[in-house]
């Protein structure tokens, strides 16, 4: 059955591969000024956001805070013999969440290197060396996705504590449902450590990333002016754009991903009186890739040089082709 979240995700899963697939295209195809590393960078991040959507479509995560838990779930309805499946396809979501945020953290690096010429640090870019960035992207990832596998995993008391809640918010059997389960406190209101501290790794993960990014902004913000002095004005130009552009893909993210899902990792500490779910949530989400890729092109003045020359193509083409058809029919057989 296909309900009214389901097409605003596969609105935004469509809307994302069409304008992701169109960066990759111009960016292999037409654009010439961007080479080298940032161009891969480019076509790996986009490629990555179709598989983030195309991720949230076909496992449909929600989060539902009620009082002092958090249920990290399936919408979809699914066999019992699937279930497993289902709670490894939205952990793996998570963890590409994670993996995303930690690219765009390299991308800063990568600018900071560039910029302010730091040699050693940019060979790592290039050739094999450039491996050892991989591990960096995958690892957070992989540990946010086992420790949630660890951390959250659904015991008899968390179940029993949010049955009835999904019974009368979802109409749905908690125990037929896909889910991760976070209670911070016990029947006599001890702390569960156990699920607690996934609260603790995660934040752990994401302010170390975020902490990098942080530093090289601040660092590119204070040098950015004396280090473009002695360039062409045009190179000046690029490198602002790039600045820019980085500075956009990480705004997007944080504020549609980590802005709203710090509230919702924090508040079962506080053991609040609260129902709440999180679909705006999710249908903001589904807008993400698709916003960012927009932002690249809107930003680099290269790529919306080379869609308006697509552009005018067509036009040229559309109007060759009319004046062709109108002479065929000023030709008339002699009798």
């Amino acid at each position: 059955m296909v309900d009214a979240d389901q097409i605003i995700v596969l609105a935004g899963c469509i809307t994302a591969l069409f304008i992701n697939s169109t960066l990759i295209y111009l960016t292999v195809h037409h654009v010439t000024f961007i080479k080298g590393t940032y161009k891969k960078m480019i076509i790996i991040f986009a490629s990555a956001c179709i598989l983030f959507d195309a991720t949230e479509f076909l496992s449909r995560p929600h989060l539902h805070n009620f009082n002092d838990s958090l249920t990290y779930f399936s919408h979809n309805y699914i066999p019992e013999n699937q279930i497993f499946f289902y709670v490894v396809f939205i952990d793996a979501y998570a963890g590409l969440y994670c993996s995303l945020i930690a690219f765009v953290a390299i991308q800063f690096i990568f600018r900071y290197a560039t910029l302010l010429g730091k040699r050693k640090l940019l060979r790592t870019f290039h050739g094999l060396q450039s491996m050892i960035w991989v591990p960096v992207v995958v690892v957070p990832g992989i540990v946010f996705c086992v420790m949630g596998m660890i951390l959250m995993q659904p015991d008899e008391y968390s179940d029993g504590y949010i049955t009835e809640e999904f019974r009368l918010v979802y109409s749905r059997n908690i125990k037929q449902m896909a889910r991760l389960i976070l209670v911070a406190y016990d029947a006599n209101k001890k702390i569960r450590w156990k699920n607690l501290s996934y609260c603790f790794v995660g934040s752990f993960i994401l302010s170390s990333i975020y902490s990098v990014i942080i530093f090289c902004a601040v660092k590119m913000q204070m040098n950015i002016t004396e280090q473009l002095k002695h360039v062409s004005a045009r190179h000046r130009n690029l490198e602002m754009q790039f600045f820019k552009t980085i500075i956009i893909q990480i705004a997007l993210p944080t504020v549609f991903l980590t802005f709203p899902m710090i509230p919702m990792l924090v508040i079962p500490i506080f053991d609040l009186k609260i129902s709440f779910h999180s679909n705006i949530f999710y249908w903001a989400l589904s807008l993400y890739p698709a916003l960012d890729s927009i932002a690249v092109m809107f930003i680099v003045s290269e790529y919306r040089t080379c869609v308006k020359k697509i552009l005018k193509c067509g036009s040229a083409v559309n109007a060759s082709n009319s004046v062709s058809t109108s002479n065929m029919h000023q030709i008339t057989p002699a009798s």
